[in-house]
């Protein structure tokens, strides 16, 4: 894919992202804005971020590794001069002409590998659904690994980056926008 394409599309979510952030957070009226629902009537369409503080992908022996890799990319992640490889599978198999044989869900796993070890950033069953990543390089910090996890009950965006403080990979941001997906566009795979 040319990095061109890359970052428009990475400019694109972020843009999504961002627009859907600032429409899940209402002013409160004294700025001429309308106020928020009450606590106990949540918004159950509105995007929400989602704390996840605390959670740490540490390194691991890596899991058995489903058959199709579908991408793979080497980025410095860990910011340690070295780049690391990050690589998405899933359960889904090919058959003798190289197409994938999709069915209604399958097990999608997400590593990023850096010598011997390897970090899960997914490991899971998805149905009716799919999962993307994206690398971003910020101007400052480390790069962030962007993980989508789409179903038909809604869309989960996590940013991930390396602390290596913790040795693993940490939440840096995650968007959540729970409710029924009408429509999606197809990655080619």
């Amino acid at each position: 894919m040319p990095r061109w394409l890359l970052c428009l599309l990475v400019a694109m979510i972020a843009a999504t992202a961002g627009y859907l952030l600032a429409r899940g957070t209402a002013a409160g009226p004294a700025d001429g804005g309308t106020a928020l629902a009450p606590a106990d009537e949540p918004a159950p369409t509105a995007p929400r971020p989602v704390a996840d503080t605390g959670v740490v992908l540490r390194a691991a022996s890596p899991p058995p590794l489903p058959p199709t890799l579908l991408d793979s990319t080497s980025v410095d992640v860990d910011e340690d001069g070295v780049a690391e490889r990050i690589e998405l599978y899933t359960a889904a198999e090919r058959d003798r002409a190289g197409r994938i044989m999709w069915d209604d869900g399958q097990r999608w796993l997400l590593i990023v590998r850096d010598g011997e070890t390897a970090y899960p950033l997914f490991d899971g069953y998805i149905q009716l659904g799919r999962l993307t990543y994206w690398v971003v390089e910020a101007e400052a910090g480390p790069p962030t690994v962007l993980v989508q996890e789409q179903t038909g009950a809604g869309i989960r965006t996590r940013g991930l980056v390396h602390d290596p403080a913790v040795g693993g990979f940490v939440p840096a941001q995650v968007l959540e926008v729970p409710g029924n997906v009408v429509h999606a566009s197809s990655p080619v795979f």
